[in-house]
């Protein structure tokens, strides 16, 4: 198995004419990581060709709808059409919304199979194991107005090393900490809009082999793409804008 990323969506809050809502599956060889549910990420698993319940952990940045909207759903799915001694792993961003998430997928008749899905919480800097695959969360200040937590993601496996910045602040303060080289930095294209020269100035001296951006902004989008491909020409890695059913492999 080849380790990729798949794009299932990669729109803003919202849904465009060619954009779905955040979704990205990661593969590490045998290990398959799903971050974000936003809708409707069962039926694009299903156009993929993968079967939910072989998924070893879901990954939540955060609790807006845009992120987790499909995940009744995908509970649903894996649940339906499970795998032999296979289960699923769902991290939330924050213990205190597992009750009321799983009494929100009771009360819609989804999550009738607590033994093959397993729901906990994340905690900033505490180290998740998932197959082969070591997972930090990492705490940004996206939902700081809210007092609530987000978080993107380091993967560690082998020599491959990827961060996955979730949605972050306004003014990309909250940007992760790159001290050592990622192979990929996969990082949210809403926010930055006004910034986007200082953010190119501030990242163009980090160890980054390749840079993608999704959760692709409404300044960007549904055609509009080259203007950010345009604007980003001068970092001195790779940079490709995601779109729905990109595939990237490392």
């Amino acid at each position: 198995m080849q380790n990729s990323i798949l794009f299932l969506g990669t729109s803003h809050g919202d849904p465009t004419l060619t954009r779905f809502c955040s979704s990205a599956l990661y593969r590490f060889n045998d290990t398959a990581i799903l971050v974000d549910a936003g809708e409707p990420v069962t039926a694009l698993l299903v156009r993929s060709g993968f079967k939910s319940s072989m998924l070893d952990a879901l990954l939540l940045t955060h609790m807006h709808t845009d992120h987790i909207g499909g995940l009744p759903a995908l509970v649903t799915n894996i649940t339906k059409y499970p795998t032999e001694n296979h289960t699923t792993d769902f991290y939330f961003p924050d213990k205190q919304i597992i009750e009321p998430c799983k009494n929100f997928l009771d009360a819609v008749l989804a999550f009738e199979r607590p033994d093959i899905i397993h729901l906990h919480a994340m905690e900033a800097d505490k180290k998740i194991e998932v197959g082969n695959v070591t997972v930090t969360p990492l705490a940004n200040d996206h939902m700081k107005r809210k007092n609530a937590p987000s978080f993107g993601f380091l993967f560690e496996t082998g020599n491959i090393r990827i961060i996955h910045t979730g949605d972050l602040s306004a003014d990309f303060h909250d940007f992760p900490q790159i001290r050592e080289t990622v192979d990929i930095c996969v990082c949210e294209a809403t926010h930055i809009h006004t910034g986007l020269d200082k953010f190119i100035n501030d990242i163009k001296e980090l160890p980054i082999k390749k840079l993608v951006f999704n959760h692709i902004g409404p300044l960007w989008t549904d055609g509009k793409e080259y203007l950010l491909e345009d604007a980003v020409k001068k970092l001195p890695f790779p940079v490709i804008v995601a779109h729905d059913g990109s595939e990237v492999l490392f």
